[in-house]
């Protein structure tokens, strides 16, 4: 058996080389590895944390399943698979599933500078410091997504941090009309992260608020009110005012179609008397 290691990046995982195919036995078990904390963190489901140590993550057998492109059942006796070799154990309840890796400080030694990951995508969300002691590190932490924030899975699988899951909530947003000053609404979206408030309620209000602006023709609020006031919790749906106006429009359409009805009937009555017919 070959010894030795090599460092990987954990940028690799989120690259279409890394994931454009069905993942191998092997592929896949690397892939826990470096989807693993290599520090203490916690994740959130549901707007609920949930802490997850180091050489954990919290992804649950449908989401592992998508992402290595294998059926529930596949990926479900794989698990148990490496439970009973003693290379991972499961811990599994209503909300997620919480995978330990055995022996983690054999695959990652946080002792060693030079084999300190970039980052932790851990399934949802999770704090990650920055090593600003160790000026070995400046190539590493330039590949960092975030440093001394969060990282978020979003729905697709894609993992954002607070500036790009800022962009893309600001590209969502309806611009019927202006959608009023960017910086100002980041700043308020970021105070909403700092204080729990749920991203994927409010992206999912974001859509909501657009489909509603598109039906109605609504103008629309500037971003920074909407999320200050936390309008992503109200329900909506088309306004009455709405429904009357579009109930008006038809009656008036239909009113005018008889009139131009009656009108041609007596043009017509009017040739046929002239023709002594009438």
């Amino acid at each position: 058996m070959k010894k030795g290691w090599i460092s990987l990046n954990r940028k690799l995982i989120d690259t279409d080389l890394w994931l454009s195919e069905v993942f191998t036995r092997g592929q896949a078990w690397v892939d826990l590895l470096l989807l693993a904390n290599h520090e203490n963190g916690y994740i959130r489901v549901s707007g609920q944390k949930i802490d997850i140590d180091r050489g954990q993550c919290g992804w649950s057998q449908l989401n592992l399943s998508k992402r290595w492109k294998w059926s529930r059942g596949k990926t479900s006796r794989f698990l148990k698979e490496l439970v009973k070799d003693e290379r991972i154990t499961q811990k599994t309840d209503n909300r997620n599933t919480i995978i330990t890796i055995c022996n983690y400080s054999i695959y990652q030694d946080s002792s060693t500078p030079d084999r300190t990951p970039d980052r932790t995508p851990d399934g949802h969300q999770t704090d990650i410091k920055r090593d600003t002691n160790n000026k070995n590190n400046n190539n590493n932490n330039d590949n960092k997504l975030i440093a001394g924030g969060k990282i978020y899975r979003m729905p697709d699988g894609k993992i954002e941090n607070d500036d790009s899951l800022f962009e893309r909530f600001w590209k969502n947003y309806p611009n019927i009309r202006n959608k009023g000053h960017k910086g100002k609404a980041k700043d308020i979206f970021l105070k909403q992260l700092k204080e729990n408030k749920n991203y994927e309620e409010i992206g999912r209000g974001i859509t909501k608020y657009r489909r509603y602006c598109e039906e109605t023709g609504e103008k629309n609020q500037d971003m920074f009110r909407w999320i200050r006031d936390e309008c992503w919790k109200q329900e909506y749906k088309a306004s009455t005012r709405s429904s009357t106006s579009n109930t008006i429009t038809n009656s008036i359409d239909l009113a005018r179609t008889d009139q131009h009805n009656i009108k041609s009937e007596i043009q017509r009555q009017e040739i046929l008397r002239d023709l002594g017919i009438g």
